[in-house]
């Protein structure tokens, strides 16, 4: 999930497609498509619609779409601008960009609803669907500049910003400073790239995937520095890291802070562990009870069990379930042709999630009901410019989800939950690093983006070396680098909050909840580390807070019942 800026919603529209970025039994409920297109399978709801204050029941497929012609859209913006110029007052001009944006915001959904049914049913027709809208908006971006011009322009300026703030006209501002036509054509052509990446993966051969994936990397790293360059910066590393609300060199500083203070403590616990044996014993001794009921629908158990976490561990989430159950808004069950993993994408004019995963597998279903949750306790404000959608804030409310959904693992685990939580703090640890060499590799390949594959894949293979995370695997499997670039760094970021809020668990659970619901209910704030203090929790970018994070967890690495989880006490 990206930010939301006040005048692009188109450009947000480009940056969702870029990006990419639950169920009860027998109804079938089908997604919007155009006419005479055949519905998508999607997961039932309750029967009974709940009863939400200040929101209505929309269900899924009942929700506008179809393939608009750029003309729909460019009516929209020159109306605007003519009502700009004409307006008589601020008061006037304030309602004209609330009611423009809630027009455009219209037109974003049904590119998410495109989107959405591309990952569902990856095939030629539905990413040409979804190109669709990639193309449309590229073709209107110099309407929409001039959409912006008119606000920047604004002979009320003062008093736009007086009602908006400040940071809210500096968007539109830059969007002014950074536009460049010729970056319509570009941005329709990595977008085409992106899809294709998810078509090798869903159509998995590895006698082609290699080659093409490689291929396709090899044409995305100097469009996109080319995108920067038109954009005024000098290197993409900078464009993309202007989006956020923290800098390139913040996040410079926080990778060599982490590899002083949090990385030693990885590699020492990775050191005394022979070759062969598992770097988290606990985890070998995790079970699924449900696994032995009498011919289970594992899928359908799956799931049921990870709501059922949610609900008990945090009831908050109980009217987001029942409205989202009953609206058509998830989609977690296998099917093929699905795209693999799984993502929350905010439908901003609706204000509702779609959650989808290409299998229910609890942790993901649980992951991605934390980005839901985020949106659905959206304020009902006058624009979706004021929520703070950057990638650094994003993964704070589902890394930390998880980690209040381990003390409902009993309904999941068992016996052996115990087990399971040490494992989560273990998978947090290493999440912190392995994102983070992911991070290191993509600002590694900016600098260099004619690198071979050979070249790429040594950088790869001496970070992996350096970080000693598990698993040997290929970069080219992690597919943010196509479809979200530099976006990993905020799984690590966010995981070291959610370790944190682990540790007040523990000690506080009350005030662990609190400060979650807190930080989940802010998005207003635009600003990442302001949003981490309102709501008590510690920021990551601060060295103090990674080696007071060092320390536990090297307590926890050299414990006993670490390493011999039958030291917790429970069946073997």
């Amino acid at each position: 999930m990206k930010r939301v800026k006040l005048r692009p919603v188109l450009c947000l529209l480009m940056a969702i497609l870029l990006l990419l970025a639950s169920c009860t039994p027998n109804d079938e409920t089908g997604t919007p498509g155009p006419s005479g297109s055949d519905p998508q399978p999607s997961n039932p709801g309750p029967s009974a619609a709940p009863e939400i204050p200040n929101r209505e029941n929309i269900h899924f497929s009942d929700l506008p779409y179809h393939l608009p012609t750029a003309e729909e859209i460019t009516n929209i913006l020159q109306q605007f601008v003519a009502d700009m110029d004409a307006a008589e007052s601020a008061e006037e001009q304030i309602r004209l960009i609330i009611e423009n944006e809630r027009a455009l915001c219209v037109y974003t959904d049904m590119a998410s609803i495109a989107r959405i049914r591309f990952s569902q049913n990856v095939t030629d027709e539905t990413q040409a669907e979804s190109q669709h809208f990639s193309n449309l908006f590229a073709s209107v971006l110099a309407d929409d500049h001039e959409a912006d011009k008119a606000v920047v322009n604004s002979k009320y300026i003062d008093e736009l910003e007086a009602y908006f703030g400040k940071e809210i006209i500096d968007q539109y501002r830059k969007a002014v400073r950074e536009y460049d036509p010729a970056q319509a054509e570009l941005l329709r052509t990595l977008s085409e790239l992106s899809n294709r990446y998810t078509q090798l993966e869903v159509e998995y051969d590895p006698d082609i995937f290699y080659t093409g994936v490689n291929a396709l990397y090899d044409e995305m790293l100097p469009l996109r520095e080319e995108v920067a360059a038109l954009s005024g910066y000098g290197s993409f590393r900078e464009y993309s890291f202007s989006n956020w609300s923290i800098s390139l060199s913040e996040v410079e500083q926080y990778i060599r802070d982490v590899k002083q203070t949090i990385l030693p403590v990885y590699q020492k616990m990775a050191d005394s562990v022979p070759e062969g044996e598992s770097r988290c014993p606990a985890g070998d001794w995790i079970w699924y009870p449900f696994l032995e009921e009498e011919n289970p629908d594992i899928n359908a158990r799956a799931y049921e069990i990870a709501v059922q976490m949610l609900r008990s561990a945090l009831p908050e989430t109980n009217p987001m379930l029942d409205y989202m159950e009953h609206n058509g808004l998830i989609d977690v069950m296998p099917r093929e042709r699905k795209e693999q993993g799984a993502f929350t994408m905010p439908l901003y004019g609706a204000r509702v999630p779609f959650v989808f995963a290409l299998l229910p597998e609890p942790e993901w279903v649980i992951h991605e009901f934390g980005h839901a949750f985020e949106v659905f306790e959206w304020p009902d404000v006058d624009t979706t410019s004021r929520f703070s959608m950057t990638p650094e804030t994003a993964e704070v409310s589902s890394e930390c989800m998880g980690v209040l959904a381990t003390e409902r693992y009993e309904l999941l685990f068992g016996d052996t939950a115990d087990y399971a939580r040490m494992k989560k703090i273990y998978d947090l640890a290493e999440s912190v690093l392995q994102t983070l060499l992911f991070c290191e590799f993509e600002l590694e390949m900016y600098k260099n983006p004619n690198f071979t594959r050979a070249e790429r894949d040594k950088v790869f293979k001496n970070l992996l070396d350096e970080y000693r995370v598990e698993g040997d695997f290929s970069w080219m499997y992690i597919s943010h680098f196509f479809t979200s670039p530099l976006y990993t760094v905020s799984y690590s970021l966010d995981s070291v909050v959610a370790l944190e809020l682990w540790q007040l668990l523990q000690e506080n659970p009350s005030k662990a909840k609190q400060s979650y619901l807190r930080y989940v209910r802010n998005s207003t704030q635009q600003d990442f580390t302001a949003r981490l203090q309102d709501a008590g929790m510690g920021n990551p970018l601060e060295r103090r807070n990674l080696e007071t994070l060092a320390v536990f967890l090297d307590d926890l690495f050299t414990s006993d019942g670490y390493w011999e989880p039958q030291a917790l006490g429970l069946a073997g």
